[in-house]
């Protein structure tokens, strides 16, 4: 979830709002709680039990690292996999409080996740805390390289689709054929049109066929250019997460494009 405070729900317009000539990316912040892993909860060991039952949970979950708490507000320290193999080497006899690093790197979840960043790949990870103090997630430099790639994802699928859409089209039409279909007789480039002109000078059937492509369904290549229009308004105007069905539509819209590209001369 991305929101212009930290964590409400977005709300948006189903996404048939006008294209504009220039959007700008939608205006809103990053809270350390929109990275899902900071309130999936933590698995804990407890300052009484043993080394051997910390490493045994480590390896049952696949974790680096665990918190140890005498409580769910209450946060001892983190044992790892390094702080445990710096203790071993010192001592072949080490027990859970040697290994323990009394001043493990915590955030909060209201706080901004991009001044997070260095913090969380300097440290690997930090505990989250919520602002009634309990310990509710934890986020690594993966959950962060995740979340980063989700949100990025769809604005380059939509610059490189609109990329190949505009190639293909400038291949096809001369800047006059293009000025007389969008009714704009000061429209200077295939790059200053928008989606909503792109549907508009493929709907015509002689327009189409300049296009020559013989085996693609109008109807059915025009549908799914609409559905991205929308998904572009969506995300640019308001800034909305998009859900699986939308991502689908990106990533299989994109493929289609790639076929259709006309071949650099």
């Amino acid at each position: 979830m991305r929101s212009s405070q930290h964590c409400p729900a977005v709300s948006a317009e189903d996404g048939d709002a006008g294209d504009e000539q220039q959007l700008e990316l939608p205006a809103f912040t990053l809270g350390v709680c929109d990275v899902p892993s900071a309130s999936s909860g933590v698995v804990s060991v407890s300052p009484n039990q043993t080394l051997a039952e910390a490493q045994y949970v480590m390896l049952q979950h696949d974790y680096s690292q665990l918190p140890v708490m005498s409580g769910p507000r209450t946060l001892k320290g983190v044992v790892s996999w390094e702080t445990i193999a710096h203790a071993s080497f010192a001592n072949p006899q080490v027990a859970l409080k040697d290994a323990i690093d009394p001043f493990p790197k915590v955030a909060y979840a209201t706080q901004d996740l991009l001044d997070q960043v260095t913090t969380i790949y300097d440290a690997g990870f930090v505990f989250v805390r919520a602002a009634d103090q309990a310990i509710t997630g934890i986020v690594t430099t993966a959950d962060l390289a995740y979340q980063f790639r989700e949100l990025a994802t769809p604005y380059f699928q939509l610059g490189d689709i609109e990329a190949k859409l505009r190639r293909c089209i400038n291949h096809a039409f001369s800047l006059g054929e293009l000025r007389a279909a969008v009714g704009n007789p000061r429209l200077e480039s295939v790059a200053k049109m928008t989606f909503y002109q792109y549907v508009t000078v493929l709907q015509d059937p002689v327009r189409w066929e300049q296009m020559k492509w013989p085996k693609v369904p109008k109807n059915l290549f025009l549908s799914q250019l609409d559905e991205v229009r929308k998904i572009r308004n969506r995300v640019m105007h308001f800034g909305v997460e998009l859900g699986q069905a939308d991502r689908a539509t990106l990533t299989s819209f994109l493929k289609i494009m790639g076929n259709l590209t006309i071949p650099s001369s």
